[in-house]
C-alpha cells in the first residue's frame, strides 16, 4: 500500500481519538482507567490540542462526572457502543435498540447532540453493513468504524482507504493504513503505536496517501503502566499479556507527536464535518453482504 521513505516527516493532519472504555473483567478491581484518563486530558490540555472521545455509555452511567468533564474541557463526545460489544455480535434490531439508547445517555450527561460513531473493535465489515443505514436513521453524521484493508480481526478490505459516504448518506473516516508485509495495519494507534518504534511511525506518515485521513486512536489502558494484570473477557492469555505490556512510553510517545513541527492537530471530528471538510466526499456503493444470521448466545 505504502512505500516507506527515509526523508525526513512531510506537513500533515493528524486528528486524536481517544476510545473511552472499561477494560476490566469485573467492577471489583480498581478502575484505574479513570487516572489514566485524566493524565491524558491533562496533557492534551497542556498542548492545547481538542480531541474526539467516543465513550462507552455503560461507562458514561457508571462515571459521568469524568464523561462531562471531558466535554467541559472542549473535547467532542462521540459514541462507542453501549457496552463494547461487536457488531458482529448483535442482530440489526439488537443494534438499533442499544444505540438509540446509548446516544440518549451521553446526549443526557453531557448535554450536547452526539453526532459521531465507532464501532468497538472497528467491527463494521461486509457482514454488518445494516448498521450504516441505522445510524443515519438516528442522526448520526458520521462514523469512524472500519478498517480498509487486510487485517487478522475485523477488516472491510474493499473499501475506500479516504474519507466517504455510505448510500445512506453517512460519512465514513476509515482507519489510516500502513502495509507491513502482508498485512494492513492501523499504525496510528491501539498496541500498533504502543510497540512500533516511532522512528517507524514517522516513516508511516511520512509515505501516508494524501487521500486518507490521518487520525490517532487510542484507550486509557494504553497509557496505564501502574495497572496490574488481569484477564480480559473473551480473550486469550496472550492476548490480554500483550494489551497489558509495553505501555510505560506510551504518554510520552504520544506528547513527541503532538509536538512534532510538521504535524498539525486537526479539530475533533464534529467540527471537521460541520465546517465542510468532507463535502466532496464520494458515495462508495458495496457489494451486497451475505445475509445475516442471529449471533449466538
Amino acid at each position: 500500500m505504502n512505500r516507506l521513505r527515509a526523508n525526513s516527516l512531510h506537513p500533515c493532519n493528524v486528528t486524536i481519538t481517544i476510545d473511552l472504555e472499561d477494560p476490566r473483567p469485573n467492577p471489583g478491581l480498581p478502575d484505574s482507567f479513570v487516572g489514566a484518563t485524566r493524565e491524558l486530558i491533562d496533557l492534551l490540555a497542556e498542548l492545547k490540542v481538542s480531541a474526539t472521545f467516543f465513550v462507552i455509555a455503560d461507562l458514561a452511567t457508571s462515571h459521568p462526572e469524568l464523561v462531562r468533564g471531558i466535554a467541559d474541557a472542549g473535547h467532542e463526545i462521540a459514541l462507542h457502543g453501549l457496552d463494547h460489544t461487536p457488531l458482529t455480535s448483535l442482530t440489526p434490531t439488537k443494534f438499533d435498540q442499544q444505540t438509540r439508547r446509548a446516544k440518549a445517555i451521553i446526549e443526557e450527561i453531557t448535554g450536547r447532540g452526539v453526532t459521531g460513531f465507532r464501532a468497538p473493535i472497528f467491527s463494521l465489515t461486509p457482514a454488518t453493513l445494516w448498521a450504516e443505514s441505522l445510524l443515519t436513521d438516528q442522526g448520526f453524521s458520521y462514523s469512524s468504524s472500519l478498517l480498509p484493508g487486510r487485517h487478522p480481526f475485523f477488516n472491510f478490505a474493499d473499501a475506500p482507504t479516504e474519507p466517504f459516504r455510505w448510500p445512506s448518506g453517512l460519512l465514513e473516516i476509515p482507519s489510516p493504513l500502513t502495509q507491513l508485509g502482508p498485512l494492513d495495519l492501523p499504525f496510528l494507534g491501539g498496541i500498533y503505536f504502543r510497540y512500533l518504534p516511532y522512528w517507524y511511525i514517522r516513516r508511516c506518515l511520512d509515505a501516508a496517501d494524501a487521500t486518507q485521513s490521518l487520525w490517532f486512536y487510542s484507550h486509557p489502558h494504553d497509557f496505564d503502566h501502574r495497572e496490574s494484570f488481569y484477564r480480559i473477557k473473551n480473550t486469550p492469555y496472550w492476548m490480554s499479556l500483550l494489551l497489558w505490556l509495553n505501555r510505560k512510553g506510551t504518554l510520552g510517545k504520544l506528547r513527541r507527536l503532538l509536538k512534532e513541527p510538521a504535524i498539525t492537530i486537526a479539530a475533533p471530528f464534529a467540527d471537521q464535518v460541520a465546517s465542510g471538510k468532507f463535502a466532496q466526499a464520494a458515495t462508495f456503493q458495496p457489494a451486497a453482504a451475505a445475509p445475516v444470521s442471529p449471533p449466538e448466545c
